[in-house]
């Protein structure tokens, strides 16, 4: 059994590993600072802002068989909120599977690795950006997705490889789905092979299905500036809603006419 003097040995293990980056509120909530040092990052993300990271975690009475609650705070964080809500969710995951047993200090490595990767991309996003890369935007209408959840987890994440940005839009009422995207013209192209040839949603029988009916409607050049920092998703109340978002992100014109998104 995992006794509450053994938490007590975990927490007070971590303030020793961590000094001054790890702060006590109370006997079950505390937080721990991560720095990760990363050379080439944009001057938007200074490193005494860009590259620190913390976590304030939240212990239920039933830790370790239930994991911890995590919240992330910093500059990066609020400025790429999917990324980290992904995070959480994987962090969630990884806790459930050391259930019953000492995980706090794994969840950190985990957070500063995956914060490494981040810090890596926008690195990787500035040296092309300092090449004037052209920007394409496409549109894509999705037939229904079943599996809502893995679908649209699945591709955001191909799209956050990628380094696409743009929208996933939902109107209430309706099965189908609009997909808006930009960036590097090839990266389009492969996220939608990958959409068209990996198993993505479920078939009426419950089984892994590929996206066999996912029709492009739209694609352009528009320069070397982006509209969006990265991909969210909208539940849209209304076709005008819908509207309203693809003219806020610049996809717009006779593509748009004769879609009979209504019925």
């Amino acid at each position: 059994i995992y006794m509450e003097e053994e938490v007590e040995n975990e927490i007070l293990a971590l303030s020793s590993i961590y000094g001054d980056c790890f702060c006590r509120f109370s006997s079950q909530r505390f937080r721990v600072s991560i720095m990760v040092e990363c050379s080439g990052v944009p001057m938007e993300y200074p490193s005494s802002a860009g590259s620190k990271v913390e976590l304030d975690f939240l212990l239920p009475s039933t830790y370790p068989v239930d994991p911890p609650l995590v919240t992330f705070r910093g500059a990066l964080v609020d400025t790429h909120t999917v990324f980290w809500q992904r995070v959480r969710e994987e962090l969630t995951q990884d806790a459930k599977g050391m259930a019953g047993q000492p995980m706090l200090f794994e969840l950190i490595q985990e957070t500063q690795q995956k914060h490494l990767c981040l810090l890596d991309r926008l690195r990787r996003e500035s040296e092309v950006d300092g090449a004037a890369s052209e920007v394409w935007r496409s549109l894509f209408l999705i037939d229904h997705m079943r599996a809502k959840q893995k679908y649209v987890k699945r591709v955001s994440r191909w799209a956050e490889e990628l380094q696409l940005t743009g929208q996933i839009l939902f109107q209430d009422k309706q099965r189908r789905v609009l997909i808006w995207l930009e960036g590097d013209r090839n990266s389009i192209h492969e996220w939608a092979v990958r959409v068209r040839t990996r198993d993505v949603d479920v078939d009426s029988q419950g089984r892994p299905c590929k996206e066999r009916m996912m029709d492009v409607l739209y694609e352009d050049n528009t320069g070397s500036e982006r509209v969006a920092a990265e991909l969210t998703i909208m539940e849209c109340p209304a076709w005008e809603e819908v509207q309203k978002h693809l003219l806020l992100g610049r996809v717009t014109g006779t593509h748009l006419k004769g879609m009979n998104y209504r019925s």
